[in-house]
């Protein structure tokens, strides 16, 4: 039942997503559009529908996955920790349905400029280390937890000593015992998994980008401009996906190490913090010529 519930989320993600990209084939830039500014209308509409389908996504993943659908798998929460990947991937669903949809230039007599392109479209240096960033300290937060979970994994034992461990903000012994839940080898698995198709998700919206047709009638310089603000878009979004994730990550780790008397607890929540203000603030900075 629980797989039949995630199969039928992912359809209804896959047809609002379908819904949202149908203004965009109105959007076209056509030969006869030789200006900038149409093709940065099309890019700005494009990434107005892709972010708001991604934070509808996140809205409704935040509000009815953590009680809803809190046991649609066979770990509890399981669906609501892969909300922010679920938003992420339906922003870069938006996303290349749009790229997808850029009309080549079509007449008797045709021009392209002969200009080498990476396989990739390039985003901003700044965008890039972020989306890298938090992909690393993901993997490397959900490996960490996984190892030191309990067997079950999805707690954590009480930290040893004499101080005595706060379970729901009430002291009791810690000479054994578990607090939970924790991002352990359960969560952490279909996390990581979830990480890398974000990030191949990426690379592909990158590739549509480098690959698009060039707007005739404006200059190389002009034309690699527009590819660079749409490859910077994309990678905003998914680093704000990412960063997302790994926050709640360490947050529930946090919180669950405080209850279990450990010492690093305060630092996996003022992280957590940190690094989803940090996210926000790459997200929300300016991409335009």
């Amino acid at each position: 039942m629980g797989l039949t519930r995630m199969i039928l989320v992912a359809l209804a993600i896959a047809a609002v997503a379908f819904v949202i990209t149908l203004p965009l084939r109105t959007l076209r830039v056509t030969p006869g559009d030789l200006a900038m500014g149409r093709s940065l209308t099309r890019i700005n509409t494009t990434t107005t529908l892709a972010t708001a389908a991604g934070l509808g996504v996140a809205l409704w993943a935040w509000f009815t996955f953590p009680t809803i659908h809190v046991n649609a798998t066979e770990v509890p929460g399981l669906l609501a920790a892969l909300g922010p990947t679920l938003a992420g991937l339906v922003f870069l669903s938006v996303t290349a349905a749009a790229e997808a949809t850029w009309r080549r230039p079509t007449g008797a007599q045709r021009a392209a400029h002969l200009t080498r392109r990476p396989l990739f479209s390039r985003a901003l240096p700044w965008a890039t280390r972020a989306l890298w960033a938090w992909g690393g300290l993901l993997a490397a937060a959900l490996v960490t937890f996984g190892v030191i979970a309990e067997p079950d994994g999805r707690s954590l034992a009480h930290a040893p000593g004499t101080g005595g461990c706060l379970i729901d903000g009430v002291p009791v012994p810690c000479d054994g015992g578990a607090s939970g839940p924790f991002p352990g080898f359960p969560y952490g698995v279909p996390m990581l998994a979830g990480a890398a198709l974000l990030l191949t998700a990426t690379l592909a919206v990158l590739h549509l980008v480098a690959r698009r047709p060039a707007v005739w009638g404006t200059s190389t310089a002009d034309d690699d401009l527009l590819r660079t603000i749409s490859a910077t878009r994309v990678v905003r979004g998914s680093q704000l996906a990412l960063g997302a994730s790994l926050a709640g990550v360490l947050f529930f780790a946090g919180t669950t190490a405080f209850n279990a008397g450990w010492w690093w607890a305060w630092a996996a929540i003022v992280g957590a913090v940190a690094i989803l203000g940090a996210a926000f603030a790459v997200a929300l900075r300016r991409v335009g010529p």
